[in-house]
């Protein structure tokens, strides 16, 4: 399968799963915020592919497109949102 092109414009990519309670990456159980979180630390998508290796670099930049439009939901999630 090829990798899904990623439109900068794209407000949830395809990778992004949604739902009532929070964003989790597609077919896994992986929150976004989780992901964020780690990029904001300064961890590289090296390091987060280590620790969840299920994660792609296309995961990863799907993650980045969705928190520029989702910033306040994500970051609410970050520091103790429910």
């Amino acid at each position: 399968m090829s990798p899904t092109r990623l439109n900068p414009d794209m407000k949830i990519p395809p990778q992004i799963r949604t739902h009532e309670r929070e964003a989790t990456i597609r077919n896994t159980q992986i929150p976004v915020w989780v992901v964020v979180d780690y990029i904001n630390d300064g961890s590289k998508p090296s390091e987060i592919k280590k620790w969840h290796p299920q994660l792609t670099d296309d995961d990863i930049k799907a993650v980045k497109v969705y928190y520029k439009y989702h910033k306040g939901e994500i970051d609410h999630y970050i520091h103790g949102g429910t």
